[in-house]
């Protein structure tokens, strides 16, 4: 009776591990990345995406929303926007610009922004997404802008 309890209770973890295990998760490198800009400024911010057990190609939309923060996705376009990403090379590249305009407010901004499997058969989870954080500084201002 132990013996057949155990075999079951094998079988079912075997089976729940292999449906959440086939589930498509997006992945996000950077996953946080902290930078400085003066008002009426831009960066880039290299982004790559990776589709974890995609079972079909699909079409990745680099910006889907921006979320749990300030940083309005209005000021973030992705080149390319959207990219066919193929079941054998399940990773996407592109490079975030974030523009900040002319007459913002000096202060930290910040969100995640997330991106969009498209195609996925059974969906994708758009994952935690890359977390952005923008120093904005007043225009002029003498120090020196970067990455942190």
């Amino acid at each position: 009776m132990k013996k057949s309890a155990c075999i079951s209770l094998l079988t079912a973890a075997i089976v729940i591990c292999s449906v959440t295990a086939r589930a498509e998760s997006l992945m996000y490198a950077p996953a946080y990345h902290a930078t400085t800009v003066e008002a009426g400024g831009s960066v880039n911010i290299p982004l790559v995406v990776l589709i974890q057990n995609l079972g079909n190609d699909c079409t990745l939309h680099f910006v889907d929303e921006v979320k749990a923060g300030n940083l309005p996705a209005s000021w973030i376009k992705a080149g390319p926007e959207k990219v066919n990403v193929k079941a054998n090379s399940p990773a996407a590249q592109g490079t975030l610009t974030v523009s900040v305009p002319s007459g913002t407010p000096p202060g930290k901004y910040f969100g995640f922004v997330l991106s969009a499997a498209e195609g996925v058969e059974g969906g994708a989870d758009s994952g935690r997404g890359a977390f952005i954080q923008l120093e904005v500084l007043p225009a002029g201002h003498a120090s020196t802008t970067g990455e942190r």
